[in-house]
């Protein structure tokens, strides 16, 4: 297990939440396997990032996060994502990087349970994100 001290915690928030815009985009594999992380991000975006009709990277701007007391952690401005033309199969999860482009770095990296299917058109079907960064 590693751990961050804080003072490296503190840094990251500081340099990326506070301070720089970051981007959401999900991600989709074939298979079960977490994606690979020893590649960059031009790479792991050609491989892992859906491509869908209507989607692109949600802006995740640095002025919008609070500190949620209750929760001891930071929160950003929700997202959503839901399909219009076509249903959006094998979502695997979602991330989080420094750029809208593929010149950026990497984040955050989250998987869901399963994969996931969104319909098209179904409300019901949207996904619905929250970034939110906890330190202790």
């Amino acid at each position: 297990m590693k751990i961050i001290p804080i003072e490296g915690k503190n840094f990251l928030l500081e340099k990326y939440l506070l301070s720089t815009d970051l981007y959401l985009g999900l991600w989709s594999s074939t298979t079960s396997e977490f994606p690979r992380l020893d590649i960059n991000l031009s790479s792991w975006s050609k491989v892992y990032e859906i491509s869908f009709n209507e989607y692109s990277r949600k802006k995740v701007s640095k002025v919008n996060w609070i500190y949620n007391a209750s929760l001891g952690a930071y929160e950003n401005t929700e997202f959503s994502f839901l399909p219009q033309t076509q249903n959006w199969t094998n979502v695997r999860g979602y991330f989080i990087t420094t750029s809208n482009d593929n010149t950026g770095d990497l984040f955050t990296l989250v998987a869901f349970d399963s994969a996931k299917t969104f319909l098209k058109g179904l409300v019901e079907a949207e996904l619905v994100i929250v970034p939110r960064y906890t330190f202790v």
